[in-house]
């Protein structure tokens, strides 16, 4: 401990001096070695850390003597290749390592190595190995010639789990793409931060834009509103708003129209991805094109309205008995011709026997499911009815539909 209180770390050697027998003197070095030790405590942590942080991610690091051949492997290498330190002796050589490489690939890496040793030059690479324990792994490596020196230094890292992972990611966007381009919808991702937003190719398409000259692209929000119908804008952004403002998932249709200038009818559904504190980051969601669907749905509407008219100008009436969840349903016709509103429940047979039929005809009513699934084919029955004062006489043919 020095005069103003500073530890020093100090080495000493000495030696006696005789004369005719005594001694006379010693003599002595001191050196301040401090900075020396603490130089060599601070590399034993960095190896200490560096050693930790290959076993945990997978890193191994080598060092290669061309002088002699020789290669040293760190703790992390033997690792990677399946062994513990121990288990060979270190250093090892060039033929240790290609010992580990599948044989249609050894040829190829003898290449490679040969060209090291007369360049000092490792190029980045990627490599198939098989470690001890027969298991197929794949690596990322490098390495240089220390300048002035015999030796090449480098490191390995185990990416095989990355790489899978991205092929099975690979697979997903692929299997997404072509789930958008069957369902005709798209996907999209909106910053409220910064007000971009990313778009998946399947709603690149549905605007009309070729996916591939837009895939991965930043764009502004503000692009999709320029696309909306400008009868539906206005309506979309106050949705959008109330939408970010509530947090419940939700959705809303409304018109596009395409680069071509086409009008397409779309429903569109989102979620909100918010921070800790609640406020919303980020919102994902969807929009599917449903033109078709909902011209479909159209026509099937007009469709019914006119077998519905047609009924009931013609005096004719449908209606449909379901036995599973014992329910009947009455078209318009129907309800017309008992003098009916058609808001009403329907009739089941026995309520409509009795209310309506003639007490002569009420058994055939009565017993007509049951004649209809004895006989497996179409059925016809005429009987009279009674609606107000007026007796008619009405035919029926029923229809047993297997499913």
């Amino acid at each position: 401990l020095t005069r103003r209180g500073t530890e020093k770390i100090i080495n000493g050697r000495g030696r006696s001096v005789v004369e005719n027998g005594r001694l006379v003197r010693v003599i002595g070095i001191t050196t301040d070695v401090t900075d020396e030790r603490r130089s060599a405590e601070r590399l034993r942590r960095t190896e200490v850390l560096l050693r930790d942080a290959e076993l945990q991610f997978g890193h191994g690091s080598w060092e290669w003597d061309l002088a002699t051949g020789e290669i040293w492997w760190s703790e992390g290498m033997m690792k990677m290749f399946g062994y513990q330190t121990g288990d060979f002796e270190n250093p090892t050589t060039a033929e240790f390592y290609l010992s580990h490489i599948p044989p249609e690939e050894l040829a190829r890496n003898r290449q490679a190595v040969e060209q090291y040793v007369k360049t000092g030059i490792v190029e980045p690479f990627q490599q198939r190995i098989v470690t001890k324990q027969g298991e197929t792994r794949i690596i990322y490596g490098w390495g240089k010639l220390l300048e002035g020196d015999t030796r090449l230094m480098g490191t390995m890292t185990d990416i095989t789990e990355r790489l899978h992972a991205t092929e099975r990611l690979t697979r997903s966007e692929a299997l997404l793409s072509h789930a958008e381009v069957i369902s005709r919808f798209g996907s999209w991702e909106v910053n409220l931060e910064k007000s971009e937003a990313v778009w998946s190719n399947g709603l690149w398409r549905l605007l009309g834009y070729n996916p591939v000259e837009k895939s991965g692209m930043i764009v502004r929000s503000e692009l999709y509103y320029q696309h909306v119908h400008p009868d539906d804008r206005e309506q979309v952004r106050q949705n959008f708003s109330a939408f970010i403002n509530t947090g419940v998932p939700g959705h809303t249709d409304h018109r596009l129209i395409t680069v071509q200038g086409e009008t397409r009818t779309v429903t569109s559904k989102a979620d909100v991805i918010r921070r800790k504190d609640g406020k919303p980051t980020v919102i994902v969601g969807s929009v599917a094109d449903v033109t078709e669907i909902r011209s479909a749905m159209r026509q099937l509407q007009e469709a019914k309205t006119l077998l519905n008219e047609t009924e009931v100008l013609m005096g004719h009436g449908s209606w449909e008995f379901d036995l599973a969840s014992v329910q009947i349903l009455w078209s318009r016709g129907m309800y017309a011709l008992h003098g009916l509103e058609p808001d009403l429940p329907a009739l089941m047979h026995e309520e409509y026997a009795d209310r309506f039929v003639v007490a002569e005809d009420q058994g055939k009513i009565r017993d007509l499911a049951e004649t209809v699934l004895a006989q497996g084919s179409d059925v016809e029955i005429e009987y009279r009815i009674l609606v107000g004062a007026n007796l008619r006489t009405l035919h029926s043919r029923i229809r047993a539909v297997h499913d």
